[in-house]
Order: structure tokens, then C-alpha cells, then sequence
């Protein structure tokens, strides 16, 4: 369970598409990179959707230069399969898009309290809650959870892709394994996880949190993951898919022909946008 939190790298590097900058957080403490999708074809005086992109562990905000994502977005724009947007993608390192628990890291604070603001006095986005969702890959699918869960007041929609997605059990049972402590800093991020912690653990528990249609309170939920994806991803959301089944909470979800990387998650994140700003209430899997 413990590769699914690195994303796959490998892929060629080309020219920038999407547009790179830095500014200052507040909550960081120093400059940090974003990168921003502006469709090419733009009508002018308008403003757009916005898609809040969070990549996975090991990457940064050139992974859709990478596998040249923007193109493809404005292919999809341009020929009316997707309605026009833009897409920020900030830069969260390997700190699991939290506000880390020994405060020395605040990844979520620099996103939500710094980044998004700057977005809306510099590019044609509606301001959150108006068409603004939030999804991401790996890391950054729980990322998205997370933001989801703890502010669902700003998202219309949340969309995670080949997610790790723990219940409290699990993750006391992952923060005190080795590599976790050591590698990951778990302890520093996710704080100890022990019994004696077990409700401060548990406020985080989407099993918990999210048990009953009330609970998300009118947010559009995606998931999707690979046939062929990192150890334990698959059980994983197909465990949670079915917890939201029996708590009568609607979900769309993906299962694509594939594995962990970028070159997978291409068409899927493509997919996935034009569901979220498109939505088709028949698409959502909820029993009778």
C-alpha cells in the first residue's frame, strides 16, 4: 500500500502549454509554482469554470506538459466536447496537500487561502462555490478528498483518481509503518496514530464523515481507478464506492483498462472534467 502514494514518472519532457508562475504564500512562508490551462480560444468578457488540479507524489505542477494534456484539453474545447475553463494546477511537493500536523508545512492553507484568491483577481474564473471543483491523481486524489471534506462549501464537485482512501483502522495501521515514519513522515504530517488518538483520527474518516446523503451536502462525487493500478488502490475504492452505495450516497465512478501513470489518467482526467462541468444525474450509481 505503500507505492500507490508515489505517482509513475518516465514520461518525455516537452515544451510548456500551460502557463508557469510563482508567488508568494503567506502560508508557506516563500514563493511557490503553479501552473494555469487557459483554453487558446477564449471567448473574451466572460468568466469560466475552474478546475483545481492536485498531482500526485513526485510530481509538480509541468506533470501536464508531460504528457501534453493541454493540447488535448483544447482539442476537446475547441471541438465542443468540453465547454471552455480553466484549470490551476498548484504546486504541493510530497506534502500530501495537508496543513501538517507539527505546523511546520501548511500545503492546504497555501492552496485554499493564498493560491485561489490570487486566481480570481488574475484569471476569467468564476469565484468558488460557482462551478469550481477540485480533483486530483494519487496523492493528490486524497488531497482532493480532503479538501472536499473539510470545506465543502467552496467545491461543486470532487473527483479522485487512483486514490488511497483509509478508513481509521487503516490509517493507524499505514502511519506506523516504517517507510510511512520514515520516508513519508507520517507522524509529522498526519500526526501520532495510536488508539489513545483514535477521535482525533476518526474526524477525518470518510466512512465516518461521509455515511449518509446529508453528509455531502449536495457535492457531486467521481472516483476512479485501473485494472491494473498500485497495491491496494483497487480494494480501496472499490471498498469506499460501496460504502457510499449502502449509505445511499450518489457516486460516478471510472474503472479504466490500466495502471498508475500519466499516460492512463490522461483520457480518464478528460473524461472526468466533462462529466463534472456537464453533469448527468443518470451517470450517479446510488441502490433503489
Amino acid at each position: 500500500m505503500i507505492g500507490f502514494l508515489v505517482t509513475a514518472a518516465g514520461c518525455v519532457k516537452s515544451e510548456p502549454y500551460l502557463h508557469h508562475g510563482s508567488i508568494h504564500s503567506r502560508a508557506m512562508g516563500r514563493p511557490m509554482a503553479y501552473a494555469a490551462y487557459v483554453p487558446r480560444e477564449l471567448p473574451d468578457g466572460k468568466r469560466f469554470p475552474l478546475v483545481l488540479f492536485l498531482h500526485g507524489g513526485g510530481d509538480d505542477p509541468g506533470a501536464f506538459d508531460e504528457v501534453e494534456l493541454g493540447q488535448a484539453l483544447d482539442a476537446e474545447v475547441s471541438a465542443g466536447r468540453l465547454p471552455p475553463f480553466v484549470l490551476v494546477l498548484p504546486d504541493g511537493e510530497f506534502g500530501f496537500w495537508e496543513n501538517w500536523y507539527d505546523g511546520s508545512y501548511r500545503y492546504a492553507d497555501w492552496v485554499l487561502d493564498d493560491l485561489l484568491p490570487y486566481v480570481y483577481g488574475t484569471l476569467p474564473v468564476e469565484r468558488c462555490p460557482d462551478t469550481c471543483v477540485v480533483m486530483g491523481v494519487s496523492m493528490g486524489g486524497h488531497g482532493a478528498l480532503r479538501f472536499a471534506l473539510r470545506q465543502p462549501e467552496i467545491f461543486d464537485a470532487v473527483a479522485a483518481i487512483s486514490a488511497p482512501i483509509f478508513n481509521t483502522d487503516q490509517m493507524i495501521e499505514f502511519s506506523n509503518r516504517f517507510v510511512a515514519k520514515f520516508l513519508f513522515q507520517s507522524r509529522r504530517v498526519f500526526g501520532p496514530a495510536n488508539e489513545e488518538e483514535r477521535a482525533r483520527i476518526e474526524a477525518d474518516d470518510l466512512y465516518l464523515r461521509w455515511s449518509s446523503p446529508d453528509d455531502v451536502e449536495g457535492l457531486q462525487l467521481f472516483f476512479a481507478w485501473g485494472t491494473h493500478d498500485r497495491e491496494g488502490i483497487v480494494s480501496a475504492n472499490e471498498s469506499f464506492t460501496q460504502h457510499l452505495q449502502d449509505s445511499q450516497i450518489a457516486y460516478s465512478s471510472i474503472v479504466y483498462d490500466g495502471h498508475h501513470q500519466w499516460v492512463d489518467w490522461k483520457p480518464v482526467i478528460i473524461d472526468l472534467i466533462r462529466q463534472m462541468l456537464s453533469p448527468d444525474p443518470a451517470d450517479s450509481v446510488a441502490p433503489p
